[in-house]
């Protein structure tokens, strides 16, 4: 088994091409990294790595860091979009964070004037979000271990199999990729308010497996009041889980002024009649100046 530095050195070398998808090399080095760096939880290996200016720390058993490790980004149009919404100073709020790879966009983007709140109830990957803020000294996210709710208190929340690759797939209902129970905190909207009060916000990113509609029913008078750029993930199996619609979301970003995208890959255009079933949702308020270009 190579050493991590050679892992990570190899990583370095392939960046280019995994991130381009390199017609012939890419499936090359995809068989290379395979034969570097196998797929198995009980040989990971634990690395420090260069990430979009700064560090993160990556477990490579962990599928998320581990293509963070040999692409060096994660969702680059959503990244793209973070950077564009926001400017120095500026407030934003990542629900769903999960080991903080848009968070750490996010911070980098507002710097130590601005402020960055960081959603994230599962215990153990919100123990990676905070290692890699502080390792990277980001003072100006402040990380928030808990799930929206329209009550406060706690919950049942189901997380990931230790043995699993995908490792940091939670939910608020169990499927096949997050089956363990465990109990976490959970918040409403105005106690969220409350403890994190804003006198402007930006940007909110919402990640959280299915439950996006209760989080921006939550959020709907923090969105109303200051009328931030938002996006978040629609994948209409996990939606299903929750009965919750599509339809009705656009509908209340209609009614509080709001033009609506789908980010489709690295196509943002404006939603028509039929919404992918896997996609996300860029929501401008009116008169944004916001270039989806």
């Amino acid at each position: 088994m190579p050493s991590p530095d050679t892992i990570l050195a190899c990583a370095l070398t392939f960046r280019p091409i995994v991130r381009k998808r390199t017609p012939i090399l890419y499936p090359i080095v995809r068989l290379l990294i395979s034969c570097i760096c196998p797929r198995n939880p009980r040989k990971a290996m634990d690395l420090v790595a260069p990430f979009q200016g700064v560090k993160i720390n990556v477990n490579t058993g962990w599928s998320l860091e581990r293509h963070i490790l040999f692409a060096g980004e994660y969702e680059p149009t959503i990244a793209g979009i973070i950077r564009r919404a926001l400017k120095p100073g500026d407030a934003a709020i990542d629900v769903g964070a999960n080991i903080g790879a848009q968070s750490i966009v996010m911070a980098t983007t507002v710097g130590q004037t601005g402020k960055v709140i960081s959603i994230e109830p599962h215990p153990q990957v919100a123990a990676r979000l905070r290692a890699n803020l502080e390792m990277n000294v980001l003072p100006q996210v402040h990380v928030l271990e808990a799930a929206f709710s329209d009550v406060d208190g706690a919950t049942e929340f189901f997380g990931f199999d230790p043995a699993a690759e995908k490792k940091g797939i939670s939910s608020l209902k169990p499927d096949a990729r997050a089956s363990v129970p465990l109990q976490v905190e959970t918040l409403c909207g105005r106690t969220f308010e409350n403890r994190f009060p804003l006198d402007a916000l930006a940007l909110i990113k919402v990640d959280v497996e299915g439950a996006e509609q209760r989080v921006l029913t939550e959020l709907r008078p923090i969105i109303q009041r200051h009328q931030p750029v938002v996006v978040f993930e629609h994948h209409k199996p996990h939606w299903d889980k929750f009965n919750h619609s599509i339809d009705e979301v656009l509908a209340q970003f209609q009614q509080d002024g709001y033009k609506t995208y789908i980010v489709d890959g690295k196509t943002i255009s404006p939603v028509q009649a039929d919404i992918p079933e896997e996609c996300d949702i860029l929501a401008l308020p009116e008169g944004s100046t916001f270039n989806i270009e």
